[in-house]
């Protein structure tokens, strides 16, 4: 620790060295702010002068024919004086069409050409961007020369959002020669790092230092000036290094380096600094900051000395005086500000603007503190400093480094040194090298680790090459060195990409002990770990194995800094753990951003882990019944809206009272009687408690949970909270005043598919384009013009549509996606384009929608890209300025045929603009606009009509429970070919068409029971078939009728009935071995609409589509069946609205079922006679009206109508007629 003492003290040294030399020096500064010596002292500005004297341009795109929109601007700083805007729009030509060179990304800055550096320390704040804009990056340039267009040579540190697709953000160096060749500095080893996403609404100062061949970055809080949140370092190599970048001058701006070049930059700036001097505090001159403090944020093991146990000092740098009653300091949130002896080391000039501080208070072994130091100057403006330390001792402990995980299929070492690569490259230890290590030592997947990663070696694998397991080495900028590390000249290596479900497996030689266990990591999220202890065999796969605890890790800002996590349970009390000899370690990551690897950056993960330490400890290991599971569990965020709560409860030495004694309380209510408790658990004995609230929970909302149970001696009480994710929520404001709508509004913009110069076919796969593009501010390169719109149908070039029915769309008609019935994209003629493609082409559909207060899913299956907002306006013409609305989902790039769902939240009940925004690159072009429900999965089309009540019968009148079945079996030795996975087949095959080539007939039909090779049956029950009669889908199953329980390939089958409906939306679902199509008509067996289909082969799989009616009644359905070669079963059910429940359609046994009938339609029923009278039940459906007609003689002519009539109103009316003949025949006329 010396080492570290040392350190701190010297940079005290010069720092009140560096105060007194320039005392005069901060005087000026007061007065003016801005001092300029070219190369040699300390330039400022903060901006408030509303002018940017002294700041050179740097525009490289401003002129035609690029014609960027820029400007430099002064907003008003809130708390007095002005913030420094940096703009750049995109530019209009994203190729030269001359050369067919690519433009670049829009980018636009400010440099101080009047000071150059070598050695230096730059600082602005960062107070306001445009969060919304992809990649948008603000950066802090130096060693600058030549900037302008193609000629600027330097590096900058860059904070960016990240990529439209990306949920965390980044921070790095980027070397950029003749200003488009940019690379990374030391980007995988310390040069760039991963953050959470800034709040745009934050203030942030970032720093950046060279000295002599290392830059160093960091980004702090502009009130927290002690630890960064994020740090970077890095040493150019190769021709970054050459003599035109070592010294040069210093500049700030911004740039988006989207890959499509066509996004705007936009950042504001405040308190710029720069010097030669690279330990110049980080802060802008004035500021109220700590310096020097010891022991230092992140100091480990910490030897507690016997006096001065915490120093620091506190300083403004200039003349603001210092506020000492207002000087406060808080351990472990205990406020000990009392304990502080203050010492004035102002200067002459510049009184009670400098302060040693010592505490003079205690501070307890084995200790992890968080400590906070308030300083503020006499006007109350100052800084509120965060530090964390620990005072650990090192006797007894025992450190596993998190990337010695188990090699060799179980195979480990006790005390292994340290190994790896020096700052050089000279490998210390590991493999090869005759000691122990494990560097380079080789582990069994699924038996020492597991890993979604499938890729070794490279950047992602540094330490592990041949494993999976991603692993890298911080040479620059990462944890706290620690002493073995510093010994070994080898930087500290770690996990990092850790998705969820990846484990490793640590086996080691352990003290009889009980433990305290911790993991050193840091995080860019809230994130599970679990901790497991392996009880199986260690060398074979499928390990069992018992869960320990978990470690709840906060969000520690970003991938470079470290905390100590503690093993505690779900609800985040503290375990003990006893144990000694051989045992084995599992952790296993149960969260991380982007776990299913369909993001850009995030399958970098979110958790870093670097070492274990386990400590020995003189409290009891932990032994009744303990909270093993939850979820959410403790201070959990991005919880769904919905939740499912699940708490698992585990036995140890006692057992939990089960389940009398488990008491659940949710927002402080007690929910246990709507809880599920079983007294069982996936972890082994215990007790598993399930609740769903009864309603959506608000984005970003705080809940509790509690849990109270024993283990009938001892009652625990565990409560925590959690933070449901910031799901998009439309506010009250968006609600318009006008009704919603009937139709879709639609633009469409068309660029030709080609053209000869080859500038302008670099149309780019992106929702800022297509938005361009529709408001005809696209610029073709070659005619600097907007590019012709082939979808036109106005004389500006505009193209206007109405949509009255859904987006469904596709170039040549056919189906794609999930709903059949697909029509061409308007404006786009099939018969232009088909077969073939068209590309190149934008649409916005617009619909207000009528929505209550809730939780929705929506969904957009395309090819390519879409955007989905909520606007206050009609966005017809794109500018640079954001539109006020809000987002609910996106895809920014091309991709196939593929789906995007979104969650939303409606605050308030009201109409609401809803906007798709559609783009199409090139190839294949679809889209799909439908929602999702949210309990069944089930899609409908935004604006998807009822089913045609022309197509109703009236309800109430079916009979004959069940289906009639049609169905035809080919040989099992026919030809595959002859029996292809369509409906085309299917129909065929019902038809007896399939001609079998040995015989020159139609195939003859095993399941025929009628002339004609004919199979008709009647299913009074429901449609769940498997070839054998054996569990399939979800249902348990019959043969097929006609068919033996047997292998059944080449079959075909149409199921027939009226099913009874009434007014609403139904989620209905097919699992299927092969296709399926559902049809309904105007007359049993007719298919004029398809309601759900799936062309084609596939194991059994489900199909769920939603089925909207708006007039009761009884619809013929068809469903239309095949079967090519292996297993075979067809289920035919409907969800349940309220639980997602899965009920067979015609389940007698459940009257939440659809009743299906094979007779229905418009009917006579109950005919009986009185007297001379005849009397009637006549079934109604509203908005048609009956007329009843008689015949003496079916030979008649023709029909005479009996009155009153009978009025549609969808009840049954009874009538009576007279009977003055013996024989009388009687019908419905339907109006």
């Amino acid at each position: 620790m010396k080492s570290f003492h040392l350190l701190a003290s010297s940079i005290r040294r010069s720092i009140i060295q560096w105060q007194k030399a320039r005392a005069f020096l901060f005087l000026l500064v007061c007065l003016c702010l801005r001092i300029t010596a070219l190369g040699q002292v300390a330039v400022m500005d903060n901006f408030n002068t509303g002018v940017d004297a002294g700041w050179a341009h740097y525009a490289p795109v401003q002129t035609a024919p690029w014609n960027e929109q820029v400007s430099w601007s002064f907003p008003a700083d809130p708390s007095g004086g002005f913030y420094y805007r940096i703009f750049g729009g995109v530019p209009n030509i994203n190729y030269d069409p001359a050369a067919n060179n690519n433009t670049g990304p829009a980018r636009v800055g400010s440099f101080r050409n009047d000071a150059l550096y070598t050695d230096f320390l730059a600082a602005v704040d960062l107070v306001a961007w445009n969060d919304a804009i992809p990649e948008n990056t603000g950066f802090l340039a130096f060693h600058v020369t030549a900037p302008g267009f193609l000629t600027t040579f330097g590096y900058f540190a860059g904070y960016s959002r990240g990529a439209w697709n990306d949920q965390q953000s980044s921070f790095g160096f980027v070397h950029f020669q003749s200003e488009l060749n940019v690379s990374g500095v030391s980007e995988f080893n310390g040069g760039g790092a991963i953050l959470s996403r800034l709040n745009p609404a934050g203030k942030y100062r970032l720093v950046a230092t060279g000295r002599g061949s290392l830059y160093t970055a960091a980004i702090y809080s502009r009130t927290d000036l002690l630890e960064p949140i994020v740090k970077i370092a890095g040493v150019p190599t190769g021709s970054g290094s050459d003599t035109n970048e070592v010294s040069g001058t210093t500049g700030i701006g911004a740039v988006n380096y989207s890959t499509d070049d066509d996004k705007i930059a936009d950042f504001t700036f405040d308190n710029f600094y720069s010097s030669i001097n690279p330990g110049d505090p980080v802060g802008f001159p004035g500021t109220p900051q700590v310096m020097g403090l010891l022991p230092a944020p992140q100091t480990l093991f910490y030897s507690i000395p016997a006096t001065n146990r915490i120093t620091f000092s506190v300083q403004t740098f200039n003349t603001n005086q210092i506020a000492t009653n207002s000087l406060k300091m808080f351990l472990n949130g205990t406020d000990v500000s009392a304990q502080l002896a203050l010492t004035d080391n102002s200067i002459f000039l510049m009184p009670k603007t400098s302060f040693g501080v010592r505490y003079t208070g205690g501070l307890a072994a084995n200790t992890i503190y968080s400590g906070q130091i308030i300083a503020v100057d006499t006007s109350g403006k100052g800084t509120t400093n965060n530090f964390v330390f620990d005072t650990f001792s090192t006797n007894g402990m025992l450190v596993v480094e998190a990337e010695d995980y188990n090699y060799g299929s179980g195979q480990f070492f006790d005390s292994p040194p340290v190994s790896g690569l020096t700052t050089n490259g000279t490998q210390v230890n590991g493999y090869g090298s005759g000691n122990a290590g494990y560097y380079g030592l080789t582990g069994t997947a699924n038996v020492d680790y597991f890993n979604t990663d499938a890729g070794t070696g490279g950047n992602y694998h540094q330490y592990r090459t041949l494993d999976s397991v991603p692993t890298a080495q911080n040479l620059y900028a990462g944890d706290t060195p620690r002493a073995d590390h510093i010994a070994a000249n080898v930087p500290d290596y770690g996990l990092w990409r850790l998705q969820a479900s990846d484990w490793q497996n640590y086996t080691r030689t352990f003290p009889n002990n009980n433990w305290n266990v911790y993991l050193r990591t840091s995080s860019q999220d809230r994130e599970d770990v679990r901790f497991d202890e392996v009880t199986g065999d260690t060398t074979q796969p499928n390990q069992t194995k018992v869960l320990r605890g978990e470690f709840l890790v906060p969000n520690t800002g970003s991938s470079t800094r470290f905390r100590y996590v503690p093993l505690t349970d779900a609800a985040g009390n503290p375990q003990v753990l006893g144990f000694s000899g051989v045992r084995t370690f599992r952790m296993t990551a149960l969260g991380g951003f982007d776990s299913n690897r369909s993001h850009g950056g995030d399958d970098n993960g979110s958790v870093q882990p670097t070492y274990f330490l386990f400590l020995p400890t003189a409290a009891p290991a932990s032994q009744a019944p303990f909270i093993a599971f939850a979820s959410p569990s403790a201070n959990a965020t991005d919880v769904s809206i919905t939740p499912t709560v699940q708490i698992i409860i585990c036995n140890r030495a006692t057992s939990v009272n089960c389940p009398g004694s488990i008491q659940l309380s949710f927002d402080g209510a007690n929910v246990t009687s709507a809880a599920t408790i079983s007294c069982t658990s996936t972890e082994g004995p215990g007790a598993t408690v399930t609740y769903t609230p009864p309603s959506f929970l608000m984005p970003n909302s705080t809940h509790s949970l509690s849990l109270v149970f024993n283990d009938g001696s001892t009652t625990q009480s565990n409560q925590w909270s959690f933070t449901v994710a910031n799901v998009p929520a439309i506010p009250a404001s968006f609600r318009l005043l006008s009704a919603p709508g009937t139709n879709l509004s639609l633009q469409v913009a068309k660029a030709p598919n080609t053209y000869a110069n080859p500038a302008d076919n670099h149309i780019v796969d992106s929702s800022w384009r297509a938005e361009r593009q529709l408001a005809n501010q696209l610029i073709q390169p070659s005619t600097l013009a907007p590019y012709t719109n082939e979808a036109a149908n106005t004389p500006t070039n505009y193209g206007f549509y109405t949509e009255p029915v859904v987006i469904n769309y596709d170039t040549c008609g056919n189906n794609a996606g999930f709903f059949a019935g697909d029509a061409p994209f308007p404006g786009i003629d099939p018969n232009t384009f088909c077969p073939g493609e068209a590309d190149h082409f934008a649409i916005s559909a617009t619909i207000n929608l009528s929505l209550s207060a809730g939780a929705y899913r929506m969904g957009v299956r395309s090819d390519d890209g879409f955007k989905l907002t909520v606007t206050t306006n009609n966005v017809t013409v794109w500018t640079n300025a954001p539109q006020t609305e809000v987002q609910l989902g996106i895809y920014d790039a091309n991709r196939g045929n593929n789906e995007s769902t979104f969650d939303f939240v409606v605050a308030t009940n009201g109409v609401y603009k809803f906007r798709l925004l559609y783009e199409q690159g090139g190839g294949g072009a679809d889209c799909e606009w439908y929602w999702v429900n949210r309990f069944t999965g089930t899609r409908r089309l935004i604006n998807q009509p009822p089913i045609p009540a022309s197509f109703a019968g009236p309800p109430g009148a079916g009979a004959d429970s069940g289906f009639f079945v049609q169905i035809a079996q080919a040989r099992p030795d026919a030809p595959e070919s002859d029996f292809p996975n369509t409906s085309a087949r299917a129909e065929a095959q019902l038809a007896n068409q399939i001609i079998d080539g040995n015989t020159g007939q139609p195939y003859t039909n095993l399941a025929a029971n009628l002339p004609g090779n004919l199979g008709l049956y009647i299913e009074p029950g429901t449609i769940n078939y498997e070839e054998s009669g054996n569990f399939a889908g979800f249902f348990g199953n019959k043969p097929f009728p006609g068919i033996p329980p047997s292998y059944a390939p080449f079959v075909a089958m149409a199921a027939t009935a009226y099913l009874d409906l009434k007014p609403g939306t139904y989620s209905f679902g097919v699992s299927s071995d092969d296709g399926f199509k559902l049809d309904v008509g105007p007359a049993l067996g007719t298919t004029n609409q398809t309601l759900g289909i799936f062309e084609g082969g596939r194991g059994d799989a489900e199909t769920a589509f939603d089925v909207v009616v708006g007039t009761a009644g009884l619809y013929p359905v068809r469903l239309l069946f095949y079967q090519g070669i292996g297993g075979a079963n067809v289920d035919f059910y409907t969800f349940d609205p309220n639980t997602g429940a899965r009920i067979l359609v015609n389940d007698l046994s459940n009257t939440n079922s659809v009743k299906a009938w094979r007779t229905g339609g418009w009917r006579i029923v109950n005919a009986r006679l009185n007297g001379a009278n005849i009397t009637f039940d006549v079934p109604t459906l509203a908005g048609h009206t009956i007329t009843v007609e008689y015949k003496d003689s079916l030979s008649a002519v023709s029909w005479t109508p009996l009155s009153p009539t009978i009025p549609g109103d969808g009840t049954v009316h009874t009538v009576s007629f007279s009977r003055p003949v013996p024989a009388r025949f009687y019908h419905l006329r339907v109006n």
